[in-house]
């Protein structure tokens, strides 16, 4: 049986907690308030053209690395960005058009935040963020 998308974001944001980060939920959209004006919100959704190319993950979170030899005892925060998938999830394929442009949207995002080092990637387990976390063994 799948575990659904909200559990493994709980679990997720458990174990980014448990290993020493700081996780949040990522809310991305638009809504007009009561003036009529329309407000958008969540990272990279300042225009809807942008919001079409890129998605920004579902969580987002400041992960722990130590540094070391000449940093020794230093730790830093790095930017995690992590999408949160159902337990049985597979990327779609390229002949479903709309489902494959939203995730090349998502995997953009993921490529942005770890291009410049930071951790980041699809979760659909505990392993997946290990593995995204570039953790011993994983």
């Amino acid at each position: 049986m799948a575990i659904n998308e909200s559990n493994v974001q709980a679990a997720t944001r458990l174990e980014i907690c448990r290993l020493g980060g700081h996780a949040w939920r990522n809310n991305s959209g638009c809504a007009t308030d009561q003036s009529g004006r329309l407000i958008r919100y969540g990272l990279a959704n300042e225009t809807p053209a942008e919001n079409k190319r890129i998605k920004s993950s579902d969580v987002i979170a400041c992960c722990p690395l130590l540094i070391e030899p000449r940093h020794v005892g230093t730790v830093v925060g790095v930017l995690g960005a992590f999408e949160i998938k159902h337990s049985d999830w597979t990327p779609p394929k390229e002949t479903n058009r709309d489902a494959y442009a939203h995730y090349a949207a998502q995997a953009r995002f993921i490529d942005l935040v770890r291009g410049v080092g930071g951790y980041g990637g699809f979760v659909t387990d505990l392993p997946d963020i290990w593995r995204a976390m570039r953790l011993p063994g994983y």
